[in-house]
């Protein structure tokens, strides 16, 4: 069973969303633009969320939880949402490009130890994000996904990271402080352009 495309959105009064346990999916759009929904919350048996399908819901400090039975974060999915927080559980393996584009209210980011790559634009114009912790299966982190995340002031890449992607980085104003552990073999062109605040950068030998 799935909520359909576009069912509910821009039912921009709604502000309760209870999503029973028959649901499976939930397709591309259907809460698009609920701008008053304050609390999202994904049950286990969601396997997939389509793309786009809580974009701009823009309640101030809402929250999400993604439950354990996700394994698909679809294109746009949560872009320009408002949480201040988000963890993406183990079982997700998949992510589509800009999934949290945008949520300006973002401040820490966990990773499940499912995904293998960090999709482009994943988490650009975060602006408020400062603390990133990357799962143990991350190997890659795609095109400009931390772009112009102007509150991250420090940023270490784990040894089990193979290739950082070109412009993964850009403009990422206030960071200060790069540690690239043993293990990364690619850092991409690009990859911290215009970071101006940077004082330290360190990169392991071989």
């Amino acid at each position: 069973r799935e909520i359909g495309a576009g069912v509910f959105a821009r039912c921009s009064s709604a502000t309760v969303l209870t999503i029973g346990s028959g649901i499976t999916k939930i397709s591309s759009g259907a809460f698009e633009h609920c701008s008053s929904i304050a609390e999202i919350v994904i049950p286990d048996n969601v396997t997939v969320i389509g793309s786009r399908a809580f974009s701009w819901c823009r309640a101030p400090a809402a929250t999400v939880s993604i439950g354990s039975g996700v394994t698909e974060i679809g294109h746009r999915a949560f872009e320009l949402c408002l949480m201040t927080s988000i963890t993406i559980p183990d079982n997700v393996i998949a992510m589509g490009s800009y999934a949290f584009a945008g949520c300006g209210m973002l401040q820490s980011v966990v990773i499940g130890n499912g995904i293998k790559r960090i999709s482009d634009y994943a988490f650009e114009s975060c602006g408020s994000l400062t603390s990133i912790d990357f799962g143990s299966s991350v190997e890659e982190i795609g095109e400009r996904a931390f772009q112009q995340c102007n509150g991250l002031t420090t940023i270490t890449i784990p040894g089990s990271m193979k290739r950082i992607g070109l412009n993964a980085f850009r403009r990422c104003e206030k960071l200060a402080s790069v540690n690239i552990e043993k293990g990364v073999e690619e850092i991409g062109e690009q990859a911290f352009y215009q970071c101006k605040a940077i004082t330290k950068v360190t990169i392991p030998d071989g």
